[in-house]
Protein backbone atom coordinates (compact mmCIF):
# COMPACT_ATOMS: atom_id res chain seq x y z
CA UNK A 1 0.00 0.00 0.00
CA UNK A 2 1.40 3.79 -0.75
CA UNK A 3 2.27 6.07 2.01
CA UNK A 4 1.24 4.14 5.27
CA UNK A 5 2.88 5.05 8.45
CA UNK A 6 5.04 2.36 10.33
CA UNK A 7 2.36 3.02 13.32
CA UNK A 8 -0.53 2.31 10.77
CA UNK A 9 0.59 -0.85 9.09
CA UNK A 10 1.85 -1.94 13.06
CA UNK A 11 -2.03 -1.70 13.82
CA UNK A 12 -3.40 -3.36 10.78
CA UNK A 13 -1.35 -6.35 11.61
CA UNK A 14 -2.94 -6.28 14.81
CA UNK A 15 -5.72 -6.26 13.28
CA UNK A 16 -5.66 -8.63 10.16
CA UNK A 17 -3.68 -11.07 12.76
CA UNK A 18 -6.47 -10.83 15.27
CA UNK A 19 -4.78 -10.22 18.31
CA UNK A 20 -6.85 -7.42 19.50
CA UNK A 21 -7.09 -7.54 23.23
CA UNK A 22 -11.34 -7.49 22.94
CA UNK A 23 -13.36 -8.50 26.03
CA UNK A 24 -14.79 -11.28 23.72
CA UNK A 25 -11.29 -12.69 23.40
CA UNK A 26 -10.38 -11.96 26.76
CA UNK A 27 -13.04 -13.28 28.47
CA UNK A 28 -12.97 -16.81 26.54
CA UNK A 29 -9.67 -16.63 28.32
CA UNK A 30 -11.12 -16.20 31.51
CA UNK A 31 -8.85 -12.87 32.14
CA UNK A 32 -11.58 -10.51 32.76
CA UNK A 33 -15.17 -11.40 34.27
CA UNK A 34 -17.98 -9.89 30.87
CA UNK A 35 -17.57 -10.53 27.36
CA UNK A 36 -19.39 -6.82 27.30
CA UNK A 37 -18.03 -3.35 26.79
CA UNK A 38 -17.45 -1.19 29.76
CA UNK A 39 -18.82 1.57 28.43
CA UNK A 40 -21.94 0.88 26.61
CA UNK A 41 -22.75 -2.91 27.35
CA UNK A 42 -23.03 -4.80 24.27
CA UNK A 43 -20.76 -7.27 23.54
CA UNK A 44 -17.25 -6.07 22.93
CA UNK A 45 -15.88 -7.50 19.67
CA UNK A 46 -13.60 -6.13 17.10
CA UNK A 47 -16.40 -4.64 14.74
CA UNK A 48 -17.95 -3.29 17.89
CA UNK A 49 -14.70 -1.76 18.30
CA UNK A 50 -14.39 -0.30 14.54
CA UNK A 51 -18.04 0.36 13.50
CA UNK A 52 -20.53 0.45 16.31
CA UNK A 53 -18.81 1.82 19.97
CA UNK A 54 -19.18 5.43 20.41
CA UNK A 55 -19.48 7.21 17.46
CA UNK A 56 -18.81 4.76 15.14
CA UNK A 57 -22.03 3.78 13.71
CA UNK A 58 -21.94 7.63 11.78
CA UNK A 59 -18.40 7.09 10.88
CA UNK A 60 -19.23 3.98 9.07
CA UNK A 61 -22.34 5.26 7.32
CA UNK A 62 -19.71 7.78 5.98
CA UNK A 63 -16.91 5.99 5.04
CA UNK A 64 -18.91 3.41 3.47
CA UNK A 65 -20.59 5.96 1.71
CA UNK A 66 -17.28 7.01 0.17
CA UNK A 67 -16.24 3.53 -0.77
CA UNK A 68 -19.66 3.16 -2.45
CA UNK A 69 -19.26 6.63 -4.77
CA UNK A 70 -16.12 5.11 -6.23
CA UNK A 71 -17.31 1.36 -6.94
CA UNK A 72 -20.36 2.58 -8.01
CA UNK A 73 -23.01 0.83 -6.02
CA UNK A 74 -25.60 1.43 -3.32
CA UNK A 75 -23.73 1.76 0.19
CA UNK A 76 -26.04 -0.99 1.34
CA UNK A 77 -23.84 -3.58 -0.39
CA UNK A 78 -20.51 -2.83 1.48
CA UNK A 79 -20.26 -4.63 4.57
CA UNK A 80 -18.81 -3.75 7.55
CA UNK A 81 -16.34 -6.75 7.96
CA UNK A 82 -14.69 -5.16 5.24
CA UNK A 83 -12.53 -3.32 7.19
CA UNK A 84 -11.21 -6.81 8.53
CA UNK A 85 -10.72 -8.25 5.74
CA UNK A 86 -9.19 -7.08 2.52
CA UNK A 87 -9.62 -9.83 0.30
CA UNK A 88 -11.00 -8.21 -2.54
CA UNK A 89 -10.03 -7.24 -6.05
CA UNK A 90 -10.80 -3.93 -7.53
CA UNK A 91 -10.46 -2.58 -11.38
CA UNK A 92 -8.25 -0.44 -11.92
CA UNK A 93 -5.29 -0.56 -9.52
CA UNK A 94 -5.41 3.03 -8.30
CA UNK A 95 -9.22 2.45 -7.31
CA UNK A 96 -8.15 -0.76 -5.42
CA UNK A 97 -5.57 0.96 -3.39
CA UNK A 98 -7.18 4.06 -2.76
CA UNK A 99 -9.85 1.83 -0.77
CA UNK A 100 -7.82 0.13 0.89
CA UNK A 101 -6.19 3.05 2.21
CA UNK A 102 -9.08 4.45 3.20
CA UNK A 103 -9.94 1.69 5.30
CA UNK A 104 -6.36 1.58 6.70
CA UNK A 105 -6.83 5.09 8.11
CA UNK A 106 -10.38 4.28 9.37
CA UNK A 107 -8.74 1.02 11.48
CA UNK A 108 -5.70 3.26 13.00
CA UNK A 109 -8.12 6.06 13.63
CA UNK A 110 -10.75 4.13 15.67
CA UNK A 111 -8.44 1.85 17.19
CA UNK A 112 -5.70 4.39 18.61
CA UNK A 113 -8.34 6.83 20.32
CA UNK A 114 -9.91 6.51 23.60
CA UNK A 115 -11.99 8.90 23.38
CA UNK A 116 -15.11 10.29 22.13
CA UNK A 117 -15.04 11.94 19.21
CA UNK A 118 -17.26 13.05 16.04
CA UNK A 119 -17.83 12.14 12.13
CA UNK A 120 -16.15 15.29 11.88
CA UNK A 121 -12.84 14.79 13.49
CA UNK A 122 -12.54 11.17 11.74
CA UNK A 123 -13.45 13.87 8.32
CA UNK A 124 -10.84 15.88 9.52
CA UNK A 125 -8.14 13.24 10.30
CA UNK A 126 -8.64 11.53 6.64
CA UNK A 127 -8.78 15.15 5.01
CA UNK A 128 -5.38 15.61 6.33
CA UNK A 129 -3.60 12.34 6.08
CA UNK A 130 -4.54 12.23 2.22
CA UNK A 131 -2.07 15.37 1.39
CA UNK A 132 0.72 13.52 1.44
CA UNK A 133 -0.72 11.17 -1.30
CA UNK A 134 -2.53 13.63 -2.96
CA UNK A 135 0.65 15.82 -3.68
CA UNK A 136 3.06 13.04 -4.45
CA UNK A 137 4.44 12.75 -7.81
CA UNK A 138 3.31 9.70 -9.06
CA UNK A 139 -0.33 9.78 -7.23
CA UNK A 140 -1.48 9.14 -10.41
CA UNK A 141 0.50 5.66 -10.77
CA UNK A 142 -0.97 4.89 -6.85
CA UNK A 143 -3.82 6.02 -5.72
CA UNK A 144 -4.87 8.36 -9.13
CA UNK A 145 -7.97 10.72 -8.15
CA UNK A 146 -9.72 8.48 -5.75
CA UNK A 147 -8.67 10.43 -2.62
CA UNK A 148 -10.52 13.48 -3.82
CA UNK A 149 -13.73 12.54 -3.04
CA UNK A 150 -13.01 12.72 0.58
Amino acid sequence: MAWLSEKTVSMLYILVHDTVPTNERLHAVRLVESDRCKHCGRRDYLLHRLTEYNEGTAIWLWIRERIAQKLRTDPRRIPADCCLRRQFQLWPPQRHKAILWILAHLVFYRMQQQRHVSVLDCIDYLRCARWKPYWAANRIQWVGNYLSIL
